[in-house]
């Protein structure tokens, strides 16, 4: 996560590390150590990032932490996650973050 969120290292850095990210937390078990690990902040903050790229990252990274997994879905919505992500469905511009937006959104009512 401190690459993910370090804007000194290059973007392209920063993509991989989410995208290394996002595979680890396909497994169950590391999506419900987000919490533990305090990284649901540092998540949903990477939503406000001035890159598409890295806005469509956080939200993908939510939507398969979310999926199907009714413990990473309280402790998203415990921090605050539903909130932000339903302001950005009104409010988000480029098309492929707002897909991976709607992605998280289902992924979080489904189950």
């Amino acid at each position: 996560m401190t690459v993910i969120t370090d804007k000194s290292i290059s973007l392209d850095n920063r993509i991989t590390a989410f995208d290394n990210f996002e595979m680890l937390i396909e497994n169950l078990d590391n999506a419900n150590l987000m919490q533990k690990m305090a990284l649901w902040a540092p998540v949903i903050s990477m939503l406000d990032d001035e890159a598409n790229e890295m806005r469509m990252y956080a939200a993908w990274v939510i939507g398969t932490s979310v999926q199907n997994n009714s413990t990473a879905q309280s402790d998203f919505i415990q921090n605050g996650g539903l909130v932000k992500i339903v302001q950005m469905v009104k409010c988000e511009k480029d098309v492929g973050v707002l897909k991976k937006i709607v992605y998280a959104l289902s992924s979080l009512l489904k189950n």
